[in-house]
């Protein structure tokens, strides 16, 4: 039986995350003290870095679901990613989103 804190944790993850992204993006006025070119490297490392764990994940995914449409109710996941985390998914989807919202504010670091 899946707890409710396991059901809804990736909403909710999913959620604060876009309301993360909407504040750094747009809304906050702080200047963050790093220089342009490191903040960059720092939200582009984080994307690419999420995005190529997503693919890793999605590989180890695959398996479960086989091809068919509908998953295998037979076959459960237990390789590397989901041994540390029940939705790595989320996970790494939420970590590229907020090297996204780091890589949208390079414009305006340190500017006073």
């Amino acid at each position: 039986m899946v707890s409710k804190k396991e059901k809804y944790f990736p909403i909710i993850l999913n959620v604060f995350t876009a309301i993360f992204v909407i504040f750094v993006s747009f809304l906050n006025d702080f200047k963050f003290p790093v220089s342009t070119v490191n903040f960059q490297l720092i939200g582009l490392i984080l994307v690419y870095g999420g995005m190529g764990l997503f693919i890793w994940v999605a590989i180890h995914l695959k398996k479960a679901i086989g091809g068919f449409i509908n998953p295998r109710l037979d076959y459960i996941v237990i390789t590397v990613p989901y041994r540390f985390c029940r939705h790595p998914v989320d996970l790494v989807t939420t970590i590229a989103l907020i090297g996204l919202a780091i890589s949208l504010r390079i414009g305006e670091v340190g500017q006073e």
